[in-house]
This record gives structure tokens, sequence and C-alpha cells, in this order.
């Protein structure tokens, strides 16, 4: 998932990967308490053609369905997402987006001064 926000860049510098960790935990706050995901419920081959049946839900209500699951952790997972503005951390993972980038090409720009 965070290939989709960074690409397929070599970061292999300190300054990056401290960028790329904040990024990650952001990252995965964003899309297990904000954006629904397709799960497959139901396949079935009819006339040689399969349907599929699916359901969306955000990740973390699924876990809240479950009832083997303490009231202790439902509640910290609905206070998380309560305390959390789902506009700032966009903003937050845009920022930190353009921040690798920028220290991603200032090190290409190292690499090829050395060379010449």
């Amino acid at each position: 998932m965070v290939r989709q926000y960074t690409g397929w860049r070599r970061y292999d510098t300190e300054e990056e990967y401290q960028i790329l960790k904040k990024l990650t935990k952001l990252i995965s706050l964003r899309h297990n308490l904000f954006i629904p995901q397709m799960k497959i419920i139901k396949k079935e081959r009819i006339n040689g053609k399969i349907k599929k049946k699916h359901e969306i839900e955000i990740p973390v209500n699924r876990v809240l369905k479950i009832e083997s699951l303490d009231n202790q952790t439902k509640e910290k997972l609905i206070n998380l997402r309560n305390r959390i503005d789902l506009v700032k951390l966009t903003k937050m993972i845009v920022y930190l987006k353009e921040k690798l980038e920028k220290v991603y090409n200032e090190k290409r720009r190292k690499q090829c001064l050395i060379k010449m």
C-alpha cells in the first residue's frame, strides 16, 4: 500500500527511512480507520460465469463486529477513530510525500554532482 503513495524508488538514507516510517503509520491509520474496502463474501458459478457478492466496510468496523473482542479494546478503537481528523491526517500524508520527494531529489542531485 505504501508503494501507491511513494512509488518504486530506492529510499536508502536515514532521513528517507524516518520519513517513510512516519508515512507508513499515517497511511495505515487512514486505510484502517476511514477507507472502506471490499471483501468477497460469496462466489458462485452460474452458466459459466462467476458471480461475486461483496461486502463494503471499513476495516475497523469489521473488527468492532467481532463478538469475542473485549469492550475495552473496542472502546480504544472507537476513541482512536474519533480523535483523528481525516482532513489533517490526509494533509500530513501529502506533506510527508512532498518532503520525501524533496529529500530524494536532493540525494539524486548530490549523486549526479559526485559522478561529474
